[in-house]
């Protein structure tokens, strides 16, 4: 699962960076944008909660991907066709919130 979530993250602050105009963000267009953050953030917090040992363990995922959050949507003041936004900063947080527990639930439910 760490492995899943790694890549994952890695996809995530890449597509978070790209220029409005790219083809993967101009292709996602269409889908609200505070649905795609919140879809990324909670699959990534699945992973993370399924994923650990405990739920101590997955407080650091938990964090690293909270600060990323605010850090990336700050970053995309300097992408261009790209701007920072409280809206998506919380579903971004909305996402790791229900996310994480998900992943709780389904990390109870395999064992």
């Amino acid at each position: 699962m760490r492995g899943a979530w790694l890549v994952g993250l890695c996809v995530m602050v890449v597509m978070s960076l790209l220029p409005g105009t790219s083809a993967p963000i101009t292709w996602l267009s269409p889908i609200s944008d505070k649905l795609l953050h919140f879809v990324a953030y909670a699959v990534l917090a699945v992973l993370a909660g399924a994923g650990a040992a405990n739920r101590r363990a997955a407080i650091l995922p938990m964090v690293v991907m909270a600060v990323l959050g605010v850090a990336l949507d700050c970053a995309q003041q300097l992408v261009p066709g790209r701007g920072f936004e409280w809206s998506d900063v919380a579903a971004d947080e909305l996402g790791l919130l229900c996310g994480v527990l998900a992943g709780f639930w389904v990390a109870r439910g395999s064992q």
